[in-house]
Parts: C-alpha cells; structure tokens; sequence
C-alpha cells in the first residue's frame, strides 16, 4: 500500500516505520499554516455526490462523457479530470473506480450473454 499511495498522490513525507512516529510528532506539533479551500471542481464533485441533479452540462466541467454506463442505473458515465486514481461519475451521484467495475464483470458478460441468444 505505502507504493500505491506514492504513486497516487503527491506526499508531504516519507519516513520508514521505524522513523513514523517522531514525523508524526513533529508535524502534529508544526503550525497548520494557512488552509486551502476547496476547488470549484471538488465542491461540484461533492454536490453531485449528495444528489444534486445538475445535468451533463454541469458535469463536464469536472468530467468527461467515457464510453461505459453506469452499473446501478445504467446512465453515462463520466471520467472525472486530472488525478489518479481513473474515478468515473454518473450524473445521478453514483461514483466508481476500475476496481468497483470490475466486481460487475458478471453481470456484462450475462448482458453479452444474453444479448447473443
């Protein structure tokens, strides 16, 4: 995990374990310095998330229309911009990464499945 999250998102530290806890202590004893506000792109994220249906248009300010629909309601799914990991939205609220799409590779190839017959 500790490589995953080194190549996922940009760090403020590395230490090895042995070194951890002292950086702990010393950053928990540091001045916060001044905070930084959300993105417009994230507080639209976020309203997306709690079920605001603000349309496609609202939605391709922070994501792109991709080619796949969405499991649980079948719509678009949208390929949210800039960052890793690859993080997909519908316009309904429901969010997936490769890996939540992955579990639903049965229920694909029943579709395919069913759609030969």
């Amino acid at each position: 995990m500790p490589l995953s999250a080194l190549e996922t998102v940009e760090v403020d530290y590395v230490a090895s374990a042995a070194d951890l806890g002292a950086l702990l202590a010393n950053v928990a004893q540091s001045d916060a310095g001044v905070g930084i506000g959300p993105s417009d792109g994230l507080r639209l994220d976020v309203e997306v998330a709690a079920g605001a249906h603000l349309g496609s248009q609202a939605l391709r300010q922070i994501a792109m229309p991709s080619p796949l629909s969405c499991p649980d309601c079948h719509g678009v799914l949208c390929e949210v911009n800039g960052g890793r990991p690859l993080r997909l939205r519908c316009q309904t609220s429901h969010a997936h990464t490769a890996e939540t799409l992955a579990t639903h590779v049965d229920e694909v190839d029943e579709a395919i499945a069913w759609r030969r017959a």
